[in-house]
């Protein structure tokens, strides 16, 4: 039995608005463990997946296999980082979309498994890499990177507000010894920033972890790319789970309707309801923005 399975935030929110059908075709551009994939095909549409970690493709593969194995023929499953899509969509011949989904962040099963170093809470290298054939990893940034430079990085990529002090402190500690764990960094973290209700190194660890993955890149290249293989109002959905990505969304969104390309940019994003974030406390922080093509 498949276990420690991410799972798929704002479902109903997002089913109401794909209206999934025989007959329909959808992008899952973040395959993760398969469960917004899993609820379109339920509904009779073909989805085709993409997501650059190869082991969320075989645990998302094996979830349904096990839960739903009719399912699958309906399902192609692609290794490759969303920001290929326009490439390998239009040499696979794939006809218009009738929607396209992002759901960006990292999964349960990354976080708990703590051996590709996402997590501040698990012992492990510090990786951070959701393609293992990536070259630069979490380590590197930080024991290469200058003052200014660490600075930037997490103001940038996570508003961390004690991101100066935080870099002199990875100077100091560096020069004793490379940093190169995830508990050595936490622990460097906790002791220079004061305690708060999250724990100190959250911003710090999602600033590395977008930096490794050039996310912030990859969101810029990937939503233009979706929009252009969507129909005439087909819906384009992107869940993102922090404020610095929530505005690279927004600004990312805006931009493309400001092109003439999406319709209903909501100001507002949507949030999962009291009940799901007590099912699945994870859900919490997540955003849903949802645009049409036009």
């Amino acid at each position: 039995m498949i276990t420690n399975l991410h799972l798929p935030i704002m479902t109903q929110e997002i089913l109401k608005q794909f209206k999934p059908a025989p007959g329909k075709v959808f992008l899952d551009a973040t395959f993760g463990d398969g469960g917004h994939s899993q609820e379109l095909l339920k509904k009779g549409a073909t989805v085709i997946a993409f997501d650059q970690d190869i082991e969320a493709i075989d645990r998302g593969r094996a979830r349904i296999l096990e839960t739903s194995p009719s399912l699958l023929p309906h399902l192609s499953l692609i290794h490759s980082s969303f920001t290929q899509l326009d490439a390998i969509l239009s040499a696979q011949k794939v006809p218009s979309l009738d929607g396209a989904l992002f759901d960006l962040g990292v999964s349960t099963h990354q976080l708990l498994e703590g051996s590709r170093g996402f997590s501040f809470n698990q012992e492990a290298p510090l990786d951070m890499r959701m393609d293992q054939q990536l070259g630069v990893t979490a380590a590197d940034l930080i024991n290469a990177l200058g003052p200014k430079e660490l600075t930037r990085l997490f103001q940038e990529l996570s508003d961390e507000p004690f991101a100066p002090r935080i870099a002199r402190a990875i100077l100091k500690k560096r020069k004793e010894l490379p940093i190169t764990t995830t508990s050595q960094l936490a622990h460097l973290i906790s002791a220079v920033k004061p305690k708060s209700r999250t724990h100190p190194a959250t911003q710090v660890f999602q600033a590395l972890r977008m930096a490794v993955n050039l996310e912030r890149e990859a969101i810029q290249l990937a939503l233009p790319q979706a929009v252009a293989h969507l129909k005439a109002a087909a819906p384009l959905a992107v869940i993102s789970f922090h404020s610095v990505e929530d505005r690279l969304v927004k600004q990312t969104l805006h931009q493309l309707g400001q092109e003439g390309l999406l319709l209903h940019t909501n100001d507002k994003p949507l949030c999962p309801s009291e009940v799901e974030i007590n099912n699945n406390p994870r859900a919490r922080s997540a955003k849903l923005r949802i645009s049409y093509r036009l």
